[in-house]
């Protein structure tokens, strides 16, 4: 509860530019999530960089590390930790170094002060691999390495994976958060959504782990605390830093039997707050706080050649859990295999986005804090120029496209570069239109300008804007590179038009059905129609629509229509007009009231012919004769039934002629239309 006042505080009283916090909670099991998200949004607002943990049990963010009483295995399903998963939130998660690759004399040096930094780490990057000691300790174990603990211990993995749960109801997952805007990646077979985390450092707390000193609180129980000289890590050697299971190392601790000293750790819980910290030393390299990054760094990575990310390819977060477990939520949050079984529950590092190698077990994976800052810098400070030739034509009727040379133009200083642009390099367009480039990636060596294609493309149903629009083209990660261009939409030209090709009358008896070919072809400049023979289509989807005179469902005649009634690009399709024929409806079992009173009448007989009293049986008689006469005529006594004696008739579609009225409409803002006739003659 201190942390969740706190970190309201500090973003209410507006604190600091960057705040992180460790502590997570599974989505399904917040229930403040709406007000706590609210809170991050007006910590967004604010321009506050707010950094989360992604969780140390891997995809099984609503599990502990421990559960005894179900040996250890996962039992809350898929799950992403929440603020983490929040779209206002950077969600930072783990990596380790590659065991055994990574520790080799090629990346490290056995002592302090040789490298002009005053460290032992060489050769950059180091070997990384995701975060799953599960893995990585039981590898190491099985080689004889003295370790913390044995393979199936703990789940101890970092946390990531899509947002499911945001939105709940009776305790069960309903939704998560949607994909951001700002997180432009696709992962391969995955729908899309809040994807976590965005980035991840080094979080196992045994390959390598993180050593911190402290005074050894527990050894005083009253304060102050400040009068404590005995440090957490001893005088700092590497013996000072193990412990033995029983006695104390002095030296260089052997044999396979210790634990790691507690001042040694790991998990997210420390990965989070290193990020936390280069960001603040980007805000004072940058000259001031960037406010929230994700924007940032997702541009940063999506140039793979500044060298900011290191995309992390091997190693996974899956963790092992009970089969179908939970229960209680949907089947795709379960855990597979029937109850009783083991299952694997997470997510390969493998499986990633084509152009960032983003992933859901690292992210974009760990930065080189150095080449990021460049990168971030690079942004604020354009390395090129970009200007424009003019839309040819700069108006267009909408329909019609328009296009413009881009040329990239070296400034002093101009390195070699990849400038990308995308579909969403155009803010500006109005509704209706899009913009492409040819081509998207331009090779740009800083000495020689370069060019690439833009084009305009409207649509004929669009709204049509008022004046000149301008629109400005941004290259990927480059916010402050712009040029722009003007342009001017007038009304569509474009009309088509629709005609039967297989006659207009068309004649059908009762029960049967009329298949109609229409055509959709255009006569104007530009045409509605695009590419010609086989592979001609309209510009715009149609939906098509029947009515007809006299009505067609007071007639029963159904209209059967192309795509299943949904839009379609075709040049050519059929419609089918089918007929009701006559049919005799059987009246159900318990309405042939007859076969009731032919079993009743034996019975009332028998009491005839069983009465005592000759005036009883007088009167008796008498209600025979009257339930025999029933038995003859059941509408005398409410039995119903036709002439014909056996059910209900339809006489299904009436002859006649009918006009059928065939439609088809763009739909939008500004619709195209056209319709044509046939006549359906119903003969019986």
């Amino acid at each position: 509860t201190d942390v969740g006042t706190s970190y309201y505080y500090a973003i209410d009283q507006d604190l600091a530019p960057v705040i992180s916090m460790s502590y997570g909670i599974c989505e399904l099991d917040d229930t403040s999530l709406s007000s706590d998200e609210a809170e991050l949004v007006e910590a967004f607002s604010e321009g506050i960089a707010f950094l989360n943990s992604s969780g140390d049990t891997g995809a099984a963010g609503c599990d502990t590390a421990t559960n005894s009483h179900t040996n250890n295995l996962a039992v809350g399903g898929l799950a992403v930790n929440f603020p983490a998963s929040s779209p206002e939130v950077t969600a930072v998660g783990g990596t380790a170094i590659s065991y055994p690759a990574g520790f080799s004399s090629t990346y490290w040096l056995s002592a302090n002060g040789t490298l002009p930094n005053g460290g032992t780490a060489q050769n950059p990057p180091l070997p990384e691999t995701a975060w799953n000691d599960d893995v990585e300790l039981g590898e190491a174990y099985s080689e004889g390495t003295p370790l913390q603990v044995q393979q199936g211990y703990a789940i101890a993995s970092g946390g990531g994976g899509v947002s499911n749960c945001s939105v709940q109801s009776g305790g069960v997952c309903q939704s998560g958060f949607p994909q951001p805007s700002w997180q432009t990646v696709t992962i391969p077979s995955q729908a899309a959504g809040r994807f976590v985390p965005d980035v991840s450092l080094l979080a196992s707390p045994n390959f390598p782990g993180y050593v911190y000193c402290t005074p050894v609180e527990e050894l005083s129980t009253t304060p102050p605390y400040s009068t404590e000289t005995t440090s957490s890590c001893g005088t700092g050697t590497a013996g000072d830093i193990q412990t033995a299971v029983s006695g104390t190392c002095s030296g260089t601790c052997t044999g396979t039997n210790y634990v790691i000293d507690p001042s040694l750790v790991g998990g997210t819980s420390a990965s989070s707050p290193i990020f936390a910290g280069l960001l603040t030393v980007i805000n004072q390299y940058l000259g001031g706080a960037q406010g929230p990054v994700n924007s940032t760094l997702y541009q940063l990575a999506a140039n793979t050649s500044n060298g900011a990310f290191h995309q992390i390819t091997t190693g996974d977060n899956l963790v092992y859990c009970e089969g179908d477990t939970p229960t209680s939520q949907p089947a795709a949050l379960r855990c597979p295999g029937a109850t009783g079984t083991t299952g694997t529950i997470g997510y390969q590092a493998s499986n990633a986005d084509s152009a960032t190698g983003y992933n859901l077990v690292t992210g974009l994976g760990s930065v080189d804090a150095n080449k990021l800052a460049v990168a971030w810098a690079a942004l604020l400070t354009p390395d090129y120029t970009l200007t424009n030739s003019g839309l040819n034509p700069a108006s267009v009727s909408a329909g019609s496209q328009t296009s413009t040379t881009i040329t990239i133009e070296p400034i002093a200083g101009s390195t070699g570069t990849v400038v990308n642009f995308s579909s969403s390099s155009c803010s500006g367009l109005p509704a209706g239109a899009t913009c492409s480039f040819n081509p998207s990636s331009v090779p740009f060596n800083g000495t020689a300008n370069a060019t690439t294609t833009l084009t305009i493309s409207t649509v004929p149903n669009m709204a049509i804007p008022s004046g000149l629009q301008t629109i400005t083209i941004t290259p990927v990660g480059s916010p402050n590179t712009t040029t722009s261009v003007t342009l001017t939409v007038t009304a569509t030209t474009e009309k088509f038009t629709l005609a039967s090709t297989t006659g207009v009358t068309f004649p059908v008896t009762v029960g049967g059905a009329a298949q109609i070919q229409i055509a959709v072809s255009s006569t104007s400049s530009p045409s509605f129609i695009t590419g010609s023979g086989a592979g001609a289509t309209t510009a715009v989807p149609l939906t098509y629509s029947c009515s007809g005179s006299p009505n067609l469902a007071t007639a029963e005649i159904t209209c059967t229509l192309p795509n299943n009634g949904q839009p379609t690009n075709a040049t050519s399709v059929t419609i089918k007009l089918a007929t009701t024929a006559p049919t005799t409806q059987l009246q159900r079992p318990f309405d042939q009231r007859r076969i009731f009173y032919a079993v009743l009448l034996p019975g009332l007989f028998g009491i005839v012919f069983a009465a005592g009293s000759r005036k009883r049986g007088l009167h008796l008689l008498a209600l025979i004769v009257i339930l025999s006469c029933c038995t003859v005529g059941l509408g005398s006594c409410g039995g119903g039934g036709n002439s014909g004696g056996g059910g209900i008739s339809n006489p299904g579609t009436p002859a006649g002629q009918y006009t059928v009225t065939i439609s088809a409409t763009t739909g939008g803002a500004a619709p195209l239309t056209a319709s044509t006739q046939i006549t359906l003659s119903v003969s019986q």
